[in-house]
């Protein structure tokens, strides 16, 4: 699916702004609301509610684990793109969480939030495909 005429530059800052646009999306709807849609990151709420801890970490650690299983299966172009999200929505998610804080909902209208929250996914999760990539986590399973 990926446009072969596409210049390396180009790809990778597309996939860079999906990255930190799932990232930002994660932090300010999902995470603060506890919303657990099912995922790396929903798998990442509950183990932070479980066992303290931040939610971005647990994130990154299981997103890495499922990247060195799925690296011989997508081939080396698909797992770098993948791995370059996962690394960058990871680390925006870690550098999120001190530059601004959140503890609790930025609203009082949980399902507005989760509209957004869904929204987002959806839309970034289309660009990593339509560019051969994922955001890690089960998303490799559909790229499978």
């Amino acid at each position: 699916m990926l446009d072969e005429h596409m210049g390396p530059i180009k790809k990778y800052s597309i996939l860079t702004v999906g990255a930190v646009v799932l990232a930002l999306a994660n932090y300010v709807f999902k995470f603060p609301n506890h919303f657990s849609f099912g995922g790396v990151a929903g798998f990442a709420v509950i183990l932070s509610g479980m066992f303290g801890g931040s939610a971005s970490t647990y994130t990154f650690v299981i997103n890495m684990l499922l990247l060195l299983i799925a690296f011989p299966i997508l081939g080396k172009e698909v797992a770098m793109r993948s791995f370059y999200v996962s690394i960058v929505f990871s680390g925006v998610l870690e550098v999120a969480q001190y530059v601004y804080p959140i503890d609790k909902p930025i609203t009082n209208q949980p399902v507005l939030e989760l509209v957004f929250s869904f929204m987002l996914l959806a839309v970034c999760s289309a660009i990593f495909f339509f560019m051969d990539a994922s955001s890690g986590g089960t998303d490799i399973i559909a790229l499978i």
